[in-house]
């Protein structure tokens, strides 16, 4: 993502290293608001040092938690487990603490 921000010398906007980040991350970055990005996004600044456990996914239907090894995906009716190539996990286990998590976060959001 490249971000022309008036007022900001050249080079001060790039951010570390690549990185995983979602849409998420882009209101904390550019809204200038003061009060602290969990009053209004679920994710954080792109110009901290925040790291990410999981990311969410989602659509009106279901949802995926993103992990940096494996991606959980939650449909009406199961879920599915893929490693970090998309292939299917037989006999998985669900990452209950991420879930959870996410699941949390979602509800401050979604009702």
């Amino acid at each position: 993502m490249v971000v022309r921000w008036p007022g900001r010398p050249r080079g001060e906007s790039v951010v570390g290293p690549p990185t995983t980040t979602s849409r998420r991350r882009c209101s904390p970055s550019c809204s200038g608001v003061p009060n602290p990005p969990s009053d209004y996004a679920s994710g954080h600044s792109l110009f901290s040092d925040a790291q990410w456990n999981w990311l969410i996914a989602a659509s009106y239907a279901d949802f995926a938690v993103i992990e940096p090894d494996r991606v959980t995906v939650v449909f009406p009716s199961g879920y599915e487990i893929r490693d970090r190539s998309y292939r299917l996990v037989p006999n998985p286990m669900l990452p209950r603490d991420s879930l959870r998590a996410a699941m949390h976060e979602m509800g401050r959001f979604y009702r």
